[in-house]
């Protein structure tokens, strides 16, 4: 009895010894600057035989990554400013045939971002200036103004030869967007809204020789609607260059100046 008794004792030691001896230890990364080691030992002698490797090198064994989370928290608010570069055109235009290129659309700006409930969401507005150049076919014809101030095209001279015909407006505009991110380093999203535009000035643009002579015509005060919205999107993937495409509803002209026709365009975002 008393000899199993001290059998028992000893395997109860043993078991201990064995208990301590292998310590179970609880490793959390936070981030690549900071790691948490916790252990049941009292005194544990915790040996680093490697450095923090960053961009999914291993730190003992370890597998970790850089965090490269840029989500905001609600409530931020930041400016950021923007480029846009694209190619314009009129539709469902009822005088002229209005090609896409060349016609540019050059905008840059600075935007607002309210975070109201995340990095996710985000409503925007803005303040930026919009050039835009809408170049049409010139075989048919030129903008001129008649004697009560209403556009109209008219033909060229017989023996005119290198023609060309734009429409030129330049704008302030105000972008009211709100933008939706599928991931928490927003790169990837879908932004939707309306852009105000104030166009201040634009003009009707006509080129061309004669002869030796060579012709670069302007005529302003062409009856432009001085405030248009633009229905406005936005969408931008991992890798690729943010897409935009906006479309007016509204005439270009003024009502009972001129054809009615649409403003469009598409291009890239920065």
């Amino acid at each position: 009895m008393k000899a199993k008794t001290i059998l028992a004792a000893l395997l109860i030691a043993a078991s201990s010894w064995s208990m301590a001896a292998e310590t179970v230890d609880t490793i959390v990364v936070d981030n690549v600057e900071k790691v948490t080691v916790v252990t049941r030992d009292k005194a544990p002698t915790i040996i680093l035989n490697d450095s923090v490797a960053k961009d999914g090198k291993s730190w003992c064994g370890i597998q970790v990554k850089r965090s490269k989370n840029k989500r905001s928290d609600a409530g931020d608010v930041k400016s950021v400013p923007y480029i846009q570069i694209g190619l314009n055109t009129m539709l469902d235009a009822d005088m002229g045939s209005f090609n896409l290129w060349p016609s540019f659309d050059v905008a840059l700006g600075v935007r607002t971002n309210w975070y109201p409930y995340g990095a996710k969401n985000a409503w925007s507005i803005g303040v930026g200036i919009d050039w835009r150049n809408y170049r049409m076919s010139a075989n048919d014809g030129f903008w001129m103004k008649d004697a009560d101030g209403v556009m109209g095209l008219s033909a060229f001279p017989i023996n005119a030869a290198d023609k060309k015909v734009a429409l030129h407006v330049t704008s302030v505009q105000v972008p009211v967007l709100y933008t939706h991110y599928f991931d928490s380093e927003q790169k990837c999203y879908v932004t939707l809204g309306g852009i105000v535009n104030f166009n201040f000035w634009a003009h009707a643009n006509r080129q061309f020789e004669l002869g030796e002579e060579t012709y670069d015509i302007n005529t302003k005060s062409i009856g432009q609607r001085p405030v248009t919205i633009d229905a406005f999107m936005q969408v931008h993937a991992p890798y690729l260059p943010a897409i935009y495409c906006k479309y007016s509803p509204m005439d270009f002209f003024k009502k009972n100046h001129a054809p009615k026709m649409h403003q469009f365009t598409i291009g890239i975002a920065f």
